[in-house]
């Protein structure tokens, strides 16, 4: 299907990429300034950064919740910092805590991850490590913030959508690269695959894993009917998932990565599950900006990622300064 925030050229090589690169070397270069001069300030607990390479979604959101919830397991206060993308509070001067807040304030990743464990937002990622800090937090996760210089990082790792890869492999206007695969490779610890494609597309030597996709709520949704109501980056994967409960869509309502829905959308969607007796079956991200008196009518695909046993071991020694 088409992905709203992807433009399809970037997958292949063309006239237009070609046409574009000059742009993309200017682009090169000013990210590669900024890594130069960074100077990332230091806390004094472990920082864990997931991020990826990729514009648009490559599974950070549920690697964040495997790793807060592991380390939860086995006793550690874990915070979550976050930019709050598109939330009007991330720009203040002071870190806010997510708590009774709303998408429009923290941003609708910030709202799934809170669900998890505290979250703190702001655009300068120290300050809010420093607050969490202050707040007794033990591990910092830092979610999406390989091309973030105002934290530094204990251990970075690199999650990769296998099914869409690293497109045409270009930097950003002509592909869908935040930043080169050499300059990523450096900053980097691991790679963490996700998704059903190819798990080497990046030739490293780096502890790589690859994470298995499990949908806890398989059995209440498999063989069903719904209306499916979706605004994110990588909505094919979200239809992937649902042909393989064997659900089937009688209509679909696609929007833009991060969309707030306004009252009236809600309504003319809600109105149609309610006219043809069906629910609508959305994604985590969309759920919190969908207000509470609407969601009996909607079911939440869960999902969440498995990773092998090495994958844990690593991530305890890293936050228990294990070499």
């Amino acid at each position: 299907m088409k992905n709203l925030n992807r433009p399809r050229f970037w997958q292949q090589f063309n006239w237009l990429t070609l046409c574009l690169l000059p742009l993309s070397f200017i682009y090169r270069f000013i990210v590669y300034v900024k890594y130069i001069v960074s100077k990332p300030n230091k806390i004094n607990i472990p920082v864990i950064c997931v991020g990826n390479i990729v514009v648009g979604g490559a599974g950070k959101t549920p690697t964040v919740i495997t790793i807060a919830e592991f380390l939860q397991s086995i006793g550690k206060k874990v915070a979550i910092i976050s930019r709050g993308y598109k939330g009007s509070l991330s720009t203040n001067k002071e870190a806010t805590l997510v708590q009774d807040h709303s998408a429009y304030e923290v941003g609708d990743e910030a709202l799934v991850l809170s669900k998890i464990a505290p979250v703190y937002i702001n655009r300068d990622r120290f300050l809010a490590a420093l607050r969490a800090q202050r707040d007794g937090a033990e591990v910092i996760i830092m979610d999406d913030g390989l091309q973030n210089y105002t934290l530094e990082k204990d251990f970075s790792i690199l999650v990769i959508d296998s099914n869409y890869g690293l497109g045409n492999h270009q930097l950003l206007p002509a592909g869908p690269l935040r930043e080169s695969l050499s300059l990523v490779l450096k900053k980097t610890d691991c790679i963490v695959y996700t998704g059903e494609g190819k798990a080497n597309i990046i030739n490293s030597k780096l502890p790589t894993f690859i994470a298995k996709t499990i949908v806890k709520n398989a059995e209440l949704l498999q063989d069903k009917v719904f209306i499916a109501l979706y605004g994110i980056a990588s909505p094919e994967k979200f239809l992937t998932t649902l042909k393989s409960l064997n659900i089937t869509i009688a209509e679909k309502f696609i929007f833009g990565d991060h969309h707030n829905y306004s009252r009236g959308e809600i309504e003319v969607i809600v109105g149609l599950a309610k006219k043809l007796n069906l629910k609508i079956i959305t994604t985590s991200k969309d759920i919190v900006k969908i207000p509470l008196p609407h969601h009996p009518y909607i079911e939440v695909v869960e999902i969440e990622y498995i990773f092998p046993n090495e994958f844990y071991s690593l991530i305890f020694k890293v936050t228990n300064k294990i070499d």
